[in-house]
Order: structure tokens, then sequence, then C-alpha cells
């Protein structure tokens, strides 16, 4: 059965001291290329040769997005499966802390490491997304940058002997949410650790934002699905599902007083 080619779009987001927000012209080519790039390799790993040519179908006024759409090139072309909807599932396995398959071709995680490189330096963050599914959108940023790079390591360099738990956990923590992003169509936040005072990059489209408004600079406890990425021991990302304040009126003022300690007398045991 012959598979239907398929399109996907790719926008950035411009950081937000940049002209209203706007994304550098120099940024969004090399993003768009490396991206390309991915495209052209998933295209051959998955029908064994080039099957497709990638045509910008369309691009935004004012908003740095594109939509890439594939287009058998040849009739004596065997198309057997799309490269976008194989590229989308290994960005998606990056952000979401899935299994990354042993014969994933270097280019393309190389690709995909290149998206998330600059994120909050010379861009904020950028997504991904084929139209036809508004459930699964991959957000390149900071966190994405960092495991794409963690995976790249893994598969071009000597495994690590010190490496600790790898995958996803749900659990609570208890931290200060910090510096919450509303644009695009993920939503993102800092946690910083009670504990430590580590910052761990987070998700929120489970949460509504009034709940996000409201707890803003506030010592929180949070449940969230966890993804560790082995290299250490703290979670690289949290995928909040509940936000909890922490009240602020039951603290231990009240007991000043009741632990008094007696003044020594002589004959006491200490």
């Amino acid at each position: 059965m012959v598979r239907e080619v398929k399109e996907i779009d790719f926008k950035l987001y411009g950081l937000r001291h940049e002209k209203d927000g706007a994304v550098r012209a120099d940024v969004f080519a090399k993003k768009l290329a490396d991206f390309v790039n991915g495209l052209k390799a998933a295209d051959k790993h998955v029908n064994g040769k080039k099957a497709v040519n990638h045509l910008i179908t369309n691009l935004e006024y004012g908003s740095a997005l594109a939509r890439i759409s594939e287009e058998v090139y040849s009739r004596k072309v065997s198309f057997s499966a799309s490269g976008i909807e194989y590229y989308q599932e290994i960005a998606n396995d990056i952000a979401t802390g899935g299994p990354i398959k042993p014969d994933t071709p270097i280019q393309v995680l190389k690709s995909l490491a290149a998206l998330g490189d600059g994120a909050d330096k010379t861009f904020s963050h950028g997504e991904m997304q084929m139209p036809e599914n508004n459930d699964n959108i991959v957000r390149f940023d900071t966190y994405f940058d960092k495991q794409a790079g963690v995976i790249l390591d893994k598969f071009t360099k000597p495994a690590r002997e010190d490496a600790f738990y790898e995958g996803t956990s749900f659990g609570e923590f208890d931290g200060t949410i910090k510096e919450v992003d509303l644009r695009g169509k993920i939503h993102s936040a800092k946690l910083i650790l009670s504990a430590g005072n580590v910052e761990i990059d987070c998700i929120c489209n489970s949460v509504s934002v009034t709940n996000l408004r409201e707890t803003l600079d506030r010592r929180v406890i949070v449940q969230a699905a966890a993804s560790y990425d082995g290299t250490k021991r703290l979670p690289t990302r949290l995928d909040i599902k509940l936000i909890t304040p922490v009240a602020t009126d039951g603290d231990l003022l009240r007991w000043c007083g009741a632990f008094d300690v007696p003044p020594i007398r002589d004959g006491d045991l200490w």
C-alpha cells in the first residue's frame, strides 16, 4: 500500500527584546535549512533512497512560519513511507523521553540537535507540527536542545558507566513557578526547587492559564510526569499535571516560646 505524502509546519518565535518579538532572518534561514536537511535524510531512510522533493507551500506574512510538503518527483520512484512523518516521530520521542531506535540515521539526529541550538540566545523557541494532527506538537527549546545533544552523544560516543535512571516517572516536586511563557501552542515555565534552588524546565498545557497566573512566584507542590535523561539524578523536564500552592499562614511563628529551654542549674544532667 502506497503511503500518502505529508506536510509539516515549522515555526520560530523571536526573543522578547527583538522588535515586536520578531525572528532574525539569518536565524530563520539557518534553522529552516537544518530542518529540510533532516527531512531529506529521513526520506532516504524510510524509502531507501530519495523519493520526494520538499516544497514550501505556505509562508505566513508577519510570522516565521513555513509549511513544507512532500512531492514524489518521479513516477519511477518507489514511495513507501513519509520521511516527514518519520522525522516528526523521532522529534516527539526526543521531546517526551521516548526510546530512540538504534537504526535512526545520524543525520536526522544532527538535524534535530541543530534545531534547538541557540534557543533563548538567538531565538526563543520553535515548534513543528503536522497540520493534520493538533495533538502532536513538538517544541524545540533549551530542554529539547539538551535532550537531542544527549541522544546524539549516545549514538556517536562511548557509553557512560555512571549513568542514572533514564525514562519517565510520576512524582511531586516542591518549588517556585517562574518565567511562564504562553506563546505558541505549548506553554512553558520554570520550577525553582526549594531544595537546592535548582531550575527545571516545565511544560504546562495540562493546567489552566488562571492556575499558572495565580501561582506565579509562589511556593507550590507540582504533580508532574518527570523526564530523566540518564546523566543526573534530577529530571530534565516536568510535564505539570497539577499545581497546589503551599499554605503560608501555618508558619513556625506560632511555636515561638513553646520549646524554651530552662536555665541550667547545678546538678542538672546534660
